[in-house]
Parts: structure tokens; sequence; C-alpha cells
């Protein structure tokens, strides 16, 4: 679980700095790899359906 919240603070980083830099390709990709992530997360036991957006 920490390694989880670890990597999604790192992208969430990233992702600020290519916004601030106007990097919409590097943007995009950090976007990508967090919805992959949020993808197998929701096949985790502690996922609550409250977490997931419609």
């Amino acid at each position: 679980m920490q390694a989880l919240n670890d990597v999604v603070r790192v992208l969430l980083g990233q992702a600020r700095a290519f916004r601030e830099w106007d990097n919409e390709p590097a943007l995009a990709g950090t976007w990508d790899s967090m919805c992959v992530i949020a993808r197998q997360w929701r096949q985790d036991p502690d996922f609550l359906d409250l977490w997931e957006l419609e």
C-alpha cells in the first residue's frame, strides 16, 4: 500500500511540473500512468467504491 501511495505522489509531482512547464506530451504520459494504476487499484480488496469516478 505504501509503494502505491509513493508512486502516485511522485507522478502527481511530475504532472504538476509538466503542467507548469506547458509540456503537454509529458503531462499526457503521466496521466496515462496514473490511469493504469487506478485501474489496477480498482481490483484490490481495499478499494472503496466511493473513490471511483463515474
